[in-house]
Order: C-alpha cells, then sequence, then structure tokens
C-alpha cells in the first residue's frame, strides 16, 4: 500500500506568504516547493524571459564562442554532433539552424544508436575531418570522450564539448568544455538539458534571446526529465505559448497528428505526446527522420516525416509492451527477486531503443531501482531508472570495474559491460541498493500538498492551480487529499477497460475523477464501498469549447480505512 504523506513546507515561510497576500492553500503549496517569500512566488508565478542568465558566465562559453566566431568569418566547415534522443535532436536542431541562418557551412551528425551507440566515437571524427570539417561542436553529449578528444586534437579538429551530464573526475582536452556541472563554473543554473545549453550557446552568438528557438528547447527541457524550476520554467513557459501557434511546419504537423491541433497545450502534452515520438526515431532506427522534421521548411515534407514518426511511434509502443511483459514474466518465475532492493533484467533481443521505457514501467510497477539489459550475444546495452532517494549515477560508480562504459544522471543512467557480468552486475548492484535504501524508503509515497473539501473543488480552484504550470520534475502538479468523498458511480474506461472512472460528491455536481491502469479496482468498489479517500490533482478538460473540473487519482481507499497521514497530523490545513 502506498504511503499518504504531507508534502514538507516550513510553515515560517507558509506564515510569510500568507502576511503578503497569498491564501493559506495557495502559501502551503507554493511553500512546498521552496518558495518562501512574495518576491520568490512572483518570479515563480510570472517568469520574464529578462530573468535568463547571462550565457558568458558558463565557464567555456567564452572561448567557444570566439572560436565559432571565427569559423564563420573564415568560411570554415562546423559540424554540430547530437545524440539521437529527443533532447540531443533538438539540441543539434537549435545549434545547426542558428548556424545556417548565420551563413555558416555547417553539417549535422547524429549517431545510429544500433550501429554506433551513444556518445562522440572516434570513427565519426576521422569521417568529418574527411569531409572536411576542422570545428567539431557536441550537443548533448562529449563530456567523458577522453580518449576522443585526443583524436580530435591529433587531426587537427577544434573540438567544443556542450553537455549537461555529470562530468568525469576527468574532463576531455577539448578546445572548450561548457557544461555547468563541470567544477569552478559559476553559472547558477546547473539544471539546463542539452538542449537548454545549446540554446544559451546561440543566444551568446546572437546577444539576444533566440525566442525563435523556445519551441525546441521547451519540448526538449521536458522530455530530458530535467527540474521544471529556473531558467528551465522560463523557457518552458514561453515555449508553450509559441508552441500554441506552432511556425515550424514539423512541429505545426507534429502537433496535428497527436491530436492537439487548437488545444491548450500543457508540458503533458510535450513530454508524453511530442517528446515520445520525436524519441520514436532515434529509439527504432536512426534520429534522421526528427531531425528532419524540425528542421524543413516544406511543410509536404513535414508531412511525410510526421507520418513517419507515427508508424515507429506504434511499433515502438509494440515493443514495449512485448518486452515489458516478458519482463513480468521474468520476475514471476524468480520471486526471489522481489526480494531484492533492486531489479536487473536482461533478455537477448531486446530492442536497446525502448529498454528505458521498460525500465520506467517496471520502476512504476515493482518501485526499485531497475536495470533493463538488451543482450546482444557477448555485448550487453542497459538503461537504468531510479526512485526517490536511491541516486543511480552514484550507484553505478561504485561498481564501474563492471562497465565497458556507463554515464547518467540522478534519475536515470546508460551503460554498457559484456554479457558474461550480468549475473555479477544483479548481485552487486542489489547490494549497493541494500546499503542505501531502508525498507521504508522501498514503499511507494505520495507527498500530499493540502487537504481540500470536496465542494471546493470547482473551475475557479483548476484555474487558481494553473498559475502553477508548467508541471514536471521539481514541481509537480499539486496532489491534493479528499477524505470520505460520497461514491456515487464506479466504472471502467477504455478498450480493454483498463482504467477506472468514479463520479463523487453530490449527484447535482458531481465531480469525475480517473485513475488511470486501475481498472482493476473497480472489483474492490462494487463490494459496497460508499465512500473513499483520494488523492488526486485537480485538471479542466475542455471539450467542444466547454470547460469541466476533474480529479486524476494517484490513490484511493476505502472511507472506512484511516490514511495513514491523518495519523500523523490532520493534514495540511484545509482550504
Amino acid at each position: 500500500m502506498k504511503r499518504w504523506i504531507a508534502a514538507p513546507a516550513d510553515p515560517g515561510a507558509v506564515a510569510t506568504l500568507q502576511r503578503e497576500g497569498f491564501s493559506s492553500f495557495m502559501a502551503r503549496i507554493l511553500a512546498a516547493r521552496n518558495i518562501r517569500t512574495g518576491e520568490e512566488a512572483g518570479r515563480f508565478l510570472n517568469p520574464r524571459l529578462e530573468d535568463l542568465e547571462d550565457p558568458a558566465k558558463m565557464k567555456g562559453m567564452l572561448p567557444a564562442l570566439a572560436r565559432i566566431r571565427e569559423a564563420l568569418a573564415n568560411r570554415e566547415s562546423i559540424a554540430v554532433y547530437g545524440d539521437y534522443d529527443c533532447d540531443g535532436v533538438c539540441a543539434t536542431s537549435i545549434l545547426y539552424l542558428a548556424l545556417r541562418e548565420l551563413g555558416a557551412r555547417v553539417q549535422a551528425y547524429i549517431p545510429d544508436r544500433f550501429q554506433e551507440g551513444y556518445g562522440l566515437h572516434e570513427e565519426a571524427i576521422r569521417e568529418l575531418y574527411a569531409r572536411g570539417v576542422r570545428l567539431i561542436i557536441t550537443v548533448d553529449t562529449g563530456i567523458t570522450a577522453l580518449r576522443q578528444a585526443e583524436t580530435a586534437r591529433s587531426l587537427g579538429v577544434d573540438l567544443i564539448i556542450t553537455d549537461h551530464h555529470q562530468p568525469p573526475a576527468e574532463l576531455p582536452r577539448a578546445l572548450a568544455v561548457v557544461n555547468p556541472k563541470q567544477p569552478g563554473c559559476p553559472y547558477s543554473d546547473t539544471n539546463l538539458c542539452g538542449a537548454g545549453i545549446a540554446f544559451k550557446m546561440v543566444q551568446g552568438l546572437l546577444g539576444r534571446v533566440p525566442e525563435e528557438f523556445l519551441d525546441l528547447v521547451a519540448i526538449a527541457t521536458v522530455a530530458d526529465l530535467v527540474p521544471l524550476l529556473g531558467e528551465n520554467r522560463i523557457l518552458v513557459h514561453f515555449g508553450l505559448k509559441q508552441l500554441q501557434n506552432p511556425q515550424r511546419p514539423g512541429l505545426a504537423a507534429l502537433i496535428k497528428s497527436a491530436g492537439l491541433d487548437g488545444r491548450p497545450l500543457t508540458s503533458g502534452h510535450l513530454g508524453f505526446q511530442l517528446g515520445p515520438r520525436l524519441n520514436a526515431a532515434g529509439r527504432m532506427e536512426t534520429a534522421n527522420a526528427a531531425f528532419r522534421l524540425l528542421t524543413t521548411a516544406d511543410p509536404e515534407e513535414a508531412q511525410k516525416w510526421t507520418e513517419q514518426l507515427e508508424t515507429l511511434n506504434r511499433e515502438r509502443q509494440r515493443l514495449c509492451d512485448e518486452i515489458a511483459a516478458v519482463a513480468s514474466e521474468e520476475i514471476d518465475r524468480h520471486p526471489e527477486w522481489r526480494a531484492q532492493p533492486s531489479l536487473v533484467l536482461a533478455g537477448e533481443g531486446w530492442n536497446p531503443g525502448v529498454i528505458g521505457i521498460v525500465a520506467s514501467r517496471m520502476v512504476e510497477q515493482y518501485y526499485r531501482p531497475t536495470l533493463v539489459i538488451a543482450l546482444d550475444g557477448d555485448t550487453a546495452k542497459g538503461s537504468a531508472r531510479s526512485i526517490p532517494g536511491f541516486d543511480l549515477y552514484s550507484g553505478l560508480k561504485e561498481i564501474a570495474d563492471l562497465f565497458d562504459r556507463f554515464g547518467g544522471h540522478t534519475m536515470a543512467a546508460g551503460f554498457s559491460l559484456p554479457a558474461k557480468r550480468v549475473e555479477d552486475l544483479r548481485r552487486r548492484f542489489a547490494e549497493v541498493a541494500a546499503s542505501r535504501l531502508t525498507a521504508e524508503d522501498l514503499r511507494p509515497r505520495i507527498l500530499c500538498d493540502a487537504e481540500i473539501n470536496l465542494e471546493k473543488i470547482d473551475l475557479p480552484l483548476a484555474e487558481s492551480l494553473a498559475t502553477l504550470e508548467p508541471h514536471g520534475l521539481g514541481n509537480p502538479a499539486p496532489k491534493l487529499f479528499v477524505r470520505s468523498a460520497p461514491l456515487l458511480e464506479s466504472r471502467t474506461v477504455g478498450a480493454s477497460a483498463a482504467h477506472l472512472r468514479l463520479r463523487i460528491g453530490n449527484p447535482e455536481h458531481p465531480v469525475t475523477a480517473l485513475a488511470w491502469r486501475r481498472g482493476d479496482d473497480i472489483r474492490f468498489l462494487a463490494q459496497g464501498v460508499r465512500a473513499v479517500h483520494l488523492v488526486g490533482r485537480v485538471q479542466i478538460n475542455e471539450w467542444n469549447g466547454t470547460k469541466k473540473v476533474q480529479l486524476e487519482l494517484d490513490d484511493w481507499r476505502p472511507a472506512h480505512k484511516i490514511p495513514s497521514l491523518s495519523q500523523r497530523q490532520s493534514l495540511i490545513g484545509r482550504i
């Protein structure tokens, strides 16, 4: 059973925000996001492009800009070297398009996930050198490319590395390394994604905020699961505004294909609909279709690439379902794995492009740090996903001797190793997880922002909460606790009855509550449950010009069971 826990909020900050005019309800929600004063709240609720930091403060940026300007002046051939995920493709597109507009002789290079794999490759450097390239700029990759940087130096190719991944102890000997996470970098915001750093580089080149690329950096920022705070919040806020009236033919076609044309877009649409479609190219084939879609000015060509992405995305969904089912069956065959604080799952022939998604599904289902590995003869490529409280990058670093290569973040990572080491990896990763996680850490938890009376859930409240958008990591949609809501009706919805829909509250003004992938719960509700405690997020459902408020449920319990959070406190202050 999931733990329902009151989200921590400093009482002093709550009191300060109330004195400065916020309701107790909104003050608590803001304080839970580490907002302590009215001034901070103003910046949070009203993002401004003027608050973006000067890119020149980023270590390595000034020598990088100087070298790019030199290449522009001398008409040198430049290559933008990217990555095949959504962030990498958007980053490549931003810098490629900006350099092209500045008159550069520029080409893009994105490695093939299946033939080359992740990262900067020596063979690619040599190929680009043979094409006449003398300046390579990486985006969203390269921070661990020690050997590759030496290859570039030996050929006389200048290398500028821009990356946002965790830097190793030794940095590559490039002409410039631009990464706000590197030691000695005074730039205050270290949470930018790869496209965010590319955006800042273009800002430095142009001497202004490149608003024409807000659409691309917004999609990448949400898709790459970086915190939507600070500069990321500003970029996504204004990017969403731009995407409401897309000027880029590729994004206009993609938005229409996703069924979002004319609808108010949210960060959820970027993360769950647009991002996965762009990711599908690099997951299933090469990232070429996504890159071409984002950089074309031809609507007909954009439609062609969109159709290809839709086909790839459907195949990606099929493969994910297939591998996830096999992985779950494997866990059922090994009940001893359920007793371990981590999961390591491996399968011959699994598509390495989708195993990250499968790892996320396994974390959602089993709530363990999870490694999913695609075996291909003697080689193994893996993706890892984590839970709050377990730093994946740090954990993998403890067993780095097992890997040929690895890298990533706190919550997600990738790696490769010889297939014969998978069993050692399973054992040693479990030991690392056991040393860092308690039994309580392995119980899924829901952080509740506030308790609310059901009758207070209406359109004005939903519109008030909408000012907290865009939501994502670091700023989740507020989760509200409702006590003893009368249950009027429960039914399953969806083609396979996978989802649950409840009608709760006053029969004259009922509230609809939806619980995704909880259709099996109907058998419990059918056993005479008359009222429920629930935790959910308030949403506005707009259809044919009509707005209605609804709840998206995170969890529910029969009202005769006391929620654990009420044993700790009367939750959080009612509205």
